[in-house]
């Protein structure tokens, strides 16, 4: 579509260049000479189109690609599960957000172990104290004999 748009934009400036400054003529003997002149151009640029089409496609998956397993691996942490680190394709563009983004889930993972290591020292700490009992100290409270004495 993008080619297509092209070649029109191409041939509509070329059809004005030539009405602007060539002889006044009838219009559409303008077509005729621009075939004559541009002809083998068109037909050339059809046999590239092929390769045009496979290297947009080669270009667009080295771009999108990487993006793609990104979005996947950003996913898969917002759901809680493990992230393994992420690794591009050879030629894809962008290897050095996969290098940072796998530093940022290791340190991710290691602040994650050291919450975990936290939480079981603590758990460990409360069951200890908790498993402790101290004597309850001995409160001295009047009987019912000695508190009437001590009303009177």
């Amino acid at each position: 579509m993008y080619w297509c748009a092209y070649m029109v934009a191409i041939a509509a400036f070329v059809l004005i260049w030539r009405i602007v400054t060539g002889p006044a003529r009838i219009f559409y003997t303008h077509f005729e000479d621009m075939w004559f002149h541009f002809g083998p151009a068109v037909i050339a640029s059809f046999l590239l189109l092929p390769f045009l089409l496979w290297d947009t496609l080669k270009l667009s998956n080295r771009f999108v690609g990487p993006l793609t397993r990104l979005r996947k691996h950003f996913r898969m942490g917002a759901c809680g599960e493990e992230v393994p680190p992420i690794h591009f394709r050879e030629g894809d563009f962008w290897h050095d957000v996969s290098e940072e983004f796998n530093a940022m889930i290791a340190e991710l993972q290691k602040r994650q172990s050291e919450e975990e290591e936290v939480r079981v020292t603590a758990a460990k700490a409360t069951k200890q104290s908790t498993s402790y009992k101290a004597p309850l100290p001995s409160l001295d409270i009047p009987t019912s004999s000695e508190s009437s004495n001590a009303v009177t």
